[in-house]
């Protein structure tokens, strides 16, 4: 970023974007998760980190300092549902026993591994392609992800692959009587707890 020529106070300025948004924001994601569900607000997050990511290096020319820093901290708005989003899902598909630790320890491999490919592939881009490389980089993959992720994952995979089996056998007869095969229920919604902030 030396082309930019930015001072301190500027670079501090958009080293500081990101968190005072993303760390607040996470307590509003809780509800909004449980309203409109972890998998359509992690699509969000995925689809809005891209397009920021892809429009950085446009708001360093045209804006300046605080329009990158405003699209930093759109990235942290964004972001911001990452942690009760995976936590809903987490619920929804972790079974309870052994197999849990083992799956919640794989998917923590994950995030590992993402940051120390990072780590090796964001200096090796703004050293060969200049810095603009990585935020474009890093948005094309994000949107690949996220389209597959929206088109491939489902929120609640057992209630809903057995809704679907109910219809298919009543020709959608069952729609709305809220039951499912073996007379199991149809998972009722949780609201949100407010009594955790006692």
């Amino acid at each position: 970023m030396a082309d930019l020529s930015f001072s301190a106070a500027q670079k501090a300025l958009l080293l500081g974007a990101f968190f005072p948004v993303f760390t607040p924001f996470q307590v509003v994601a809780g509800p909004l998760v449980q309203i409109f569900g972890a998998k359509r607000l992690l699509s969000l997050n995925l689809g809005g980190m891209a397009a920021l990511l892809l429009l950085l290096p446009s708001t360093a020319s045209i804006g300046g300092t605080w329009a990158m820093a405003t699209c930093l901290a759109g990235i942290g708005v964004c972001q911001g549902v990452l942690v009760p989003g995976q936590g809903q899902l987490k619920r929804n598909w972790l079974t309870d026993g052994p197999e849990r630790v083992w799956a919640l320890r794989i998917m923590g491999l994950g995030g590992r591994v993402g940051y120390t490919l990072a780590s090796v592939l964001v200096p090796f881009l703004a050293d060969r392609l200049g810095w603009r490389s990585v935020p474009y980089a890093l948005g094309g993959f994000s949107a690949v992800f996220c389209a597959a992720w929206h088109v491939i994952t489902t929120e609640h995979p057992e209630l809903e692959d057995e809704q679907q089996e109910v219809e298919e056998k009543s020709g959608g007869a069952a729609e709305g009587t809220g039951a499912i095969p073996n007379n199991k229920p149809v998972a009722e919604k949780k609201s949100m707890e407010w009594k955790i902030f006692r």
